[in-house]
């Protein structure tokens, strides 16, 4: 479609980011800073991610916000940490486009007309403590920051998060397990998978692109006892959809 008079002028003037921020280890104290790290590794670590980038601390004041926007290549996995406490400010949620906007033309029902909600989730930056994780190639963004009356721009009333993107995709134990155990069921899994490697690679079926983690239970005897996906962001690529 080719663009309109002023169109790509109007695109360049408008606001990608506007919030104030600095690396998570430059604001904590050495000990505050290890202690938010590890737990944020081990949350990672539950949808089988060992790392985690260096997380930024940033901070939304009155008339901040952050535009559409993907972190593809960052990681598999974002994180949001809220550190805002409740009617500080208004606005400031998560934004994240819905799927069934991104495959508009699948399904198409032209008698039901969209408005905001069946559009964009509006994810509540509060409470204190509260953690989102969501799939970084969905564009996302910040909903603008409004200051309650009197404290637009005071920091202590600000929206407050610790971001980043988990990533390093490993088997992960938990439990009290030998390390020699380890290496034992790790060469196991690997022969176990291999056939599904094999069929992902023949080009036999449609390929897919994401990120999916498996929980595997398993008992004192070594019997498994249950299978649950803990993390799934898989989409078939349309360029080879077999349908």
């Amino acid at each position: 479609t080719s663009l309109v008079p002023g169109e790509q002028e109007a695109t360049d003037a408008q606001t990608q980011y506007s919030l104030k921020r600095i690396q998570s280890n430059n604001f904590f104290s050495e000990q505050d800073f290890s202690t938010l790290v590890e737990d944020l590794t081990l949350l990672g670590r539950s949808i089988g991610l060992t790392a985690i980038s260096p997380p930024w601390i940033s901070m939304y004041t009155d008339g901040d916000m952050q535009n559409l926007h993907t972190d593809a290549p960052q990681g598999p996995v974002a994180f949001v940490l809220s550190l805002s406490r409740e009617h500080d400010f208004q606005g400031g949620e998560t934004i994240l486009l819905k799927p069934n906007v991104m495959e508009l033309w699948k399904g198409f029902d032209g008698s039901v007309g969209m408005e905001t909600g069946s559009i964009m989730r509006y994810i509540p930056p509060a409470p204190l403590g509260r953690c989102i994780v969501f799939d970084p190639r969905v564009p996302h963004g910040v909903n603008r920051v409004k200051g309650t009356s009197g404290n637009g721009n005071d920091p202590r009333k600000a929206r407050v998060v610790v971001h980043g993107w988990f990533n390093s995709p490993e088997v992960c134990w938990f439990g009290n397990w030998e390390e020699s155990d380890v290496e034992q069921m790790n060469s196991m899994l690997d022969e176990a998978l291999q056939p599904i490697v094999e069929t992902l690679g023949s080009g036999e079926i449609g390929r897919v692109c994401g990120y999916l983690a498996c929980r595997v239970d398993i008992d004192d005897d070594g019997d498994v006892i249950d299978v649950v996906g803990v993390c799934d962001t898989l989409q078939a690529d349309w360029e080879d959809f077999r349908g």
